[in-house]
């Protein structure tokens, strides 16, 4: 299935409706509903509305008007939010919230669960360039997947999305290749400090998070083939 979808995708539609396709084994909306809350020691301040800089990586449909978006910021981490009302016409979220988009976000934190409420989202950066080949959203998402997977939540992650921004930047322009990936998985393990030159960066990332992405898989073939 994933093969042929480098036929079938109008890259003149969001990046979004191709990402739900990419990643169908990705779990329902209700189960981030059951994140457990932030702990004492977060770095959410709940009494008060927070602000970052995001890159938006996981977008779904939440019941009929909202939607679930899980972003990398700068200062705050891994963080899910729920956006009410953007699905809806003339909602002022509309145009802003896209898989890949770089946007200054407003939220309000949740005091019982890690499931936010996004209050604003400004576009900053929508590259663009990733629609022009099938593989360089590929490589986006496997690069967002495996910081995804590496992450604490809530914890401080301001170089992993220096290093992710950077890499949406390089394939805006280029399409991937295979040194590209394997530089880019051993940058974020020296990031995290879990570096080791002996071994394969993948094999040091499957024992990060006990599960490789599905579109790592994909990926390859696209790379060697």
């Amino acid at each position: 299935m994933l093969a042929s979808l480098s036929t079938v995708v109008s890259f003149a539609v969001p990046i979004s409706t191709f990402y739900t396709f990419l990643t169908p084994e990705s779990p329902p909306p209700s189960s981030l509903l059951s994140l457990p809350p932030p702990t004492s020691g977060s770095l959410l301040h709940l009494s008060q509305t927070l602000q970052d800089e995001g890159i938006l990586f996981h977008l779904r449909r939440q019941g009929e008007t909202s939607l679930l978006a899980v972003w990398l910021t700068r200062n705050h981490g891994v963080i899910r939010t729920l956006a009410r009302g953007a699905a809806k016409p003339g909602s002022p979220l509309k145009g802003h919230l896209d898989l890949f988009h770089e946007c200054e976000i407003t939220w309000d934190p949740s005091r019982r669960t890690s499931l936010h409420h996004l209050k604003e989202a400004r576009l900053r950066e929508n590259h663009a360039g990733l629609r022009q080949s099938y593989p360089r959203l590929l490589a986006a998402t496997y690069f967002s997947q495996i910081i995804e997977n590496a992450a604490e939540p809530d914890a401080d992650l301001g170089s992993l999305h220096n290093l992710l921004q950077s890499a949406l930047q390089w394939l805006g322009k280029k399409d991937p290749h295979l040194r590209l990936v394997e530089r880019f998985e051993r940058a974020v393990l020296k990031t995290l400090g879990v570096d080791d030159s002996r071994r394969t960066a993948r094999s040091l990332l499957d024992d990060l998070s006990h599960r490789r992405p599905k579109s790592h898989a994909a990926l390859m073939r696209q790379l060697t083939d």
